[in-house]
């Protein structure tokens, strides 16, 4: 158990420390060329975006959860924050962990379709690129919690599964090094959103081209999605600590590592409609539709 709190501690504090090295490395060179391609419109493209994907991602993992209770005939109620479910079943337990095993698949699906369009300049790249990142970032520390609270989704699944002590804690470790490890590589993916005319040549220019591509667009996109969440506040606040888990590290790794080429998209030039549309009906179908409770009756 030691050992996943001392990840869990890496985590935390490693960006800040990673973030300091980066820029007293920044301070030693000379920044030939101020970064002058700030986007106001790819941050507020990318917030949408940000809000959009995470509030997909969500819903899947809930109605996957729903109709787990379903297949055991119970009868399961989908809501806009959270799922629950009236019966009893032997397995109920294990299908704690369908919600999170759904999209950790959607996420490592959706980071392989990102791969094969890696090179667009649409829009779509960068949603699919957070569906992605969603897919896995809300996974993935329900397996490293679970060693330190048994009683959450993934937590009972593991139990019921009858795994060991050593093995939970095994499991939690690993996840916490993917984190990390997702964290790096889409530190990359949220490079290439620079604009193509700048060089990513300093660790200044990096760090600012992933503050304006992901980062801020994590922190506004985390702000607007309050009304999705609520009633009760509460449930806004998986949300707000799902923040830290990896943008710190997305953040911390722009300057690690050799940077892609920029290859632009056309989320900095325009305001976006369709995605002000999804995130407006999303809206709708969370507070008129979910809020009241979906029922999902056995058989």
């Amino acid at each position: 158990m030691a050992l996943i709190h001392i990840l869990l501690g890496i985590l935390l504090v490693g960006p800040l420390v990673l973030l300091l090295i980066g820029y007293l490395r920044g301070r030693k060179q000379t920044l030939t060329t101020p970064e002058k391609h700030v986007s106001i419109l790819l941050i507020i493209n990318s917030t949408l975006l940000y809000a959009l994907a995470y509030n997909v991602v969500y819903f899947i993992q809930e109605f996957f959860l729903a109709v787990g209770k379903q297949s055991l005939g119970l009868t399961a109620y989908l809501y806009h924050n959270n799922h629950n479910w009236e019966g009893t079943h032997p397995k109920e337990a294990l299908m704690q962990g369908s919600g999170a095993l759904s999209i950790f698949i959607l996420g490592i699906l959706l980071w392989l379709a990102y791969l094969s369009i890696s090179h667009w300049k649409s829009w779509w790249r960068i949603f699919v690129l957070w569906l992605a990142y969603h897919g896995l970032i809300q996974s993935l520390p329900q397996l490293s919690s679970a060693p330190i609270d048994p009683g959450t989704d993934v937590g009972q699944a593991l139990a019921y599964l009858q795994f060991s002590p050593t093995l939970e804690i095994a499991l939690g470790a690993i996840s916490i090094v993917a984190i990390v490890a997702v964290s790096y590589i889409f530190s990359r993916y949220f490079l290439a959103l620079g604009h193509p005319s700048v060089a990513l040549d300093h660790p200044f220019k990096r760090t600012r081209t992933v503050w304006h591509g992901a980062v801020l667009p994590a922190i506004m996109g985390t702000l607007l999605l309050f009304p999705y969440r609520i009633p009760p506040v509460d449930r806004y606040e998986m949300t707000v600590m799902l923040l830290f888990v990896s943008i710190p590290s997305v953040f911390a790794f722009a300057w690690v590592g050799k940077a892609p080429k920029p290859i632009g998209n056309e989320a900095r030039g325009r305001i976006l409609v369709l995605p002000i549309i999804l995130t407006i009906a999303v809206l709708l179908v969370f507070q008129l539709v979910l809020r009241p409770g979906v029922v999902f009756s056995p058989g």
